[in-house]
């Protein structure tokens, strides 16, 4: 028996110059025989002009009245230009077009694009041949099984071979949706490659770029109500944005912010401008202010690292302030600036008066910081007495000159008020007299930097040092001691002041 894939339609005779030589086997609708001789058939649609089927000596020449399609066997030869059907034997055949579809249609396997394809082109040119338009949604069905075997065939790595067979979509009576959802495959696709061999960033931004011309819900910025949805998308993309087609304006942006951020993050293994990169994140992708967070932390960090060396103030000031309002990390901003201070500090000439007070009033803007600016102003005035902005920065925060030195006081020394944290924490106040192991046993150790050693002169005969203890209140207890000899250690005041 003659497979159907084996059988010539007569569509195809005038169009397939290879059968010429050939023994083939043809079917078509009959119409009678023609002929001098009667010696001829003819078949519908056929240019008896062009093609000539002739009835060999040996062939039977009876045909029955109700005779319909007929299938011919012979040797196809050309005579001028007439092509000659050389026929050995026929049968009568009981299926129509439809029929002889079908069964060529049983025998091609799902995933053979290119046997759904031919099967296509040979449907629709003999529904143009016959001029039946039955055959052709027949025609498209083959054709779109062919599309869809071509498309099950392609692998990850054919990403220009999906993208162009996306584009042929409408071709196959697919709309610009099934367009889309092609494309997107696509793009994940490269995606996927990408991020198995850690592209470069130009790459990642040419993907960006590709998913923002050919997926049209790339540029349209997610709001809070879209996070569930992407949620699902990044779990299984390709599945989700297959089965969801609603929600496919929101996995374009979200799969566009994911090649944004890889192109982002892949520049600064190359290109570390953390700065400009930081702001391009929080240009582009304004869903992912922690992407621009993290950048701009490496940036300031990185800036951090420098402060040692004194870059210019106008730069510390600058990365402080990005600590503080753009990454809401104030305890990081004053770090670095007592870092900047305290390494200013560290290079001060001894000699250096106007450079300490300079420090003092940077202390006190920068980091409100009165202890260290009252020590660098004390130390100013030991190298340079009489220095006037030295004494009247001293005097604004409450020190004043005695026979024993420069002393801060205030408040009420006979009846000092108890409020206050380390007022009311001892319940009581040193009093004059003790060392300082019984002031210890009351308030506690002070902090280093509220402990304060001045030269004060001598005694009969013999130097005498004053040191003045402050704890941080409110109010602020300041004690200070007459140091004659190590064992010869007294308080001498107790002064209480409000924090100002």
């Amino acid at each position: 028996m003659v497979a159907a894939d084996e059988v010539v339609w007569v569509s195809e005779l005038e169009s397939n110059s290879a059968l010429i030589g050939k023994e083939i086997v043809v079917e078509g609708v009959f119409q009678g025989r023609v002929g001098a001789n009667l010696d001829q058939i003819r078949l519908k649609k056929c240019n008896s002009e062009k093609i000539e089927f002739r009835l060999g000596p040996e062939v039977d020449r009876k045909f029955p009245s109700s005779l319909e399609f007929i299938r011919v066997t012979g040797t196809l030869t050309k005579s001028g230009n007439k092509l000659v059907l050389q026929i050995k034997s026929w049968a009568r055949v009981k299926t129509n077009d439809e029929g002889r579809f079908s069964d060529v249609a049983n025998r091609i396997g799902a995933s053979d694009h290119r046997a759904w394809y031919k099967l296509a082109d040979r449907t629709q040119r003999l529904a143009e041949f016959y001029d039946e338009s039955g055959l052709v949604p027949l025609a498209q069905e083959a054709r779109l099984k062919g599309f869809r075997a071509e498309e099950a065939a392609l692998r990850p790595a054919q990403v220009a071979e999906l993208l162009a067979l996306a584009e042929r979509a409408t071709e196959v009576g697919l709309g610009q949706d099934e367009s889309r959802r092609m494309r997107h495959k696509a793009l994940r696709f490269g995606f996927g490659e990408l991020k198995e061999r850690r592209a470069a960033a130009t790459q990642w931004s040419d993907l960006a770029e590709r998913i923002g011309k050919l997926l049209p819900g790339a540029k349209t910025v997610l709001s809070p109500t879209d996070t569930a949805a992407v949620s699902l998308y990044n779990t299984k993309p390709v599945e989700f944005y297959e089965s969801n087609p609603r929600t496919r304006d929101v996995c374009d942006r979200a799969f566009w912010i994911e090649a944004t951020t890889e192109s982002l993050l892949a520049a600064e293994l190359t290109n570390p401008d953390f700065a400009r990169l930081a702001a391009d994140a929080k240009r582009l992708v304004p869903e992912r202010p922690e992407l621009a967070r993290q950048l701009l932390t490496k940036w300031a960090e990185a800036e951090a690292a420098r402060v040692p060396t004194l870059p210019p103030a106008s730069q510390i000031i600058k990365l402080a302030d990005t600590f503080r309002s753009d990454l809401n990390n104030p305890a990081r901003a004053d770090e670095v600036l007592r870092l900047w201070l305290d390494t200013r500090r560290g290079k001060l000439n001894p000699r250096d008066a106007d450079g300490r007070v300079v420090l003092a009033k940077d202390y006190r803007k920068w980091l409100r910081d009165d202890s260290t600016a009252a020590k660098l102003l004390l130390e100013a005035i030991h190298i340079e007495s009489d220095l006037p902005e030295a004494i009247e920065l001293l005097k604004s925060l409450g020190y004043q000159k005695s026979a024993n030195g420069w002393l801060r006081v205030g408040g009420d020394t006979a009846n000092p008020t108890k409020t206050g944290s380390a007022a009311s924490a001892a319940r009581r106040l040193p009093e004059k007299g003790m060392t300082p192991e019984q002031v210890r046993s009351i308030l506690g150790d002070p902090r280093p930097e509220d402990k304060l050693r001045l030269a004060a002169g001598k005694k009969i005969g013999q130097r005498v040092i004053v040191e003045q203890w402050t704890y941080r209140g409110p109010p602020d207890i300041h004690i200070t001691f007459q140091i004659i000899s190590q064992n010869e250690v007294r308080v001498t005041s107790i002064n209480t002041q409000a924090q100002k």
